[in-house]
Parts: structure tokens; sequence; C-alpha cells
């Protein structure tokens, strides 16, 4: 039916621009960054990080492995890095990962009470694609995500 259709992803600094000013609307000074160093990733919690310094604000920074997150020892590596990040009583995270790793990253987060109305998740277009496939069968309680029109007409007016 469309036979020359293209999915134009936005750059991750526009991500990161809109992610920033979410963190800033709503006066954010303490959250993490959940993400992976492949897919643009690195360079948006970079653009992040860099742009949020605050002399009262307190970023974590997480990276997630690499390598398929199916296995367990990848999970538990999961489970640690988001036990240290409630540990430090962060209530916001910002996920930044491949459509395979959010179900496991939520998985986790489900089982150690992550998901819950305490917590505020914000997830790049990539994560969005993934929650929104409702075989996926976790329910975030606070969520938002980025959603950026990348429509041919709009590409072209900007």
């Amino acid at each position: 039916m469309f036979k020359n259709y293209k999915f134009l992803q936005p750059p991750s600094t526009r991500q990161s621009e809109v992610i920033k000013g979410i963190l800033d609307f709503l006066q954010v000074d303490k959250y993490a960054i959940i993400h992976e160093t492949q897919e643009g990733n690195e360079k948006l919690a970079k653009t992040i990080i860099s742009e949020g310094k605050t002399s009262t604000g307190y970023v974590y920074k997480a990276l997630l492995p690499i390598k398929d997150l199916y296995d367990s020892a990848t999970r538990v590596l999961i489970a640690e890095t988001l036990v240290k990040i409630k540990i430090q009583e962060v209530k916001v995270m910002v996920l930044a990962c491949r459509e395979q790793s959010v179900k496991t990253v939520l998985e986790v987060a489900r089982d150690l009470g992550m998901v819950s109305d305490h917590f505020l998740w914000i997830g790049t277009e990539t994560v969005v694609r993934a929650t929104s496939n409702t075989s996926m069968g976790i329910i975030v309680s606070n969520f938002l995500g980025i959603k950026l029109n990348t429509s041919e007409e709009t590409i072209g007016k900007n």
C-alpha cells in the first residue's frame, strides 16, 4: 500500500531537548537516566546531563548492559542498578534503550515496585513504541513518552 514509506526517527538531540524541557517544567532536580550505549542513547544521556547541571540537581546515570537482556545474569545487573536508584530515593527515571530491552527493564522495575504511582518514567520514542505493544503486559502507572512529529510535511517546513 505505501511503497515509499519511511520511518524517520527524530535525532537524539531533539529528544533530549524535549526530555530536558519536561524535567524543567516539572522542576525535577533529582532523576536517573537509564540507557544503553548504542543507537544514539549515549549521546542523548550526555546531552541531558550536560544541559541539566544545576547546583541543587542530582543525576544518576545508569548504564544498561548491551548484551542480550533475556538471561538471568543480565537481569541481576539491571536489578542491582535499579536498587541503587531506589536507595537514592530517585523517583523520576528517563529510559532510553532498544525496544528489546524495554520489557526486561520494566519487568525488573515492576518486581522492585518501581512502576507504581510513586515513580515517573519518561521514555524516548523507541520506548514508547515498545510500551505500546499490548503483548508486553506491563502497566506503568506514571509514564510520559516522547512522540515527535516526523511527517514529511513537518520535516520539510523545518
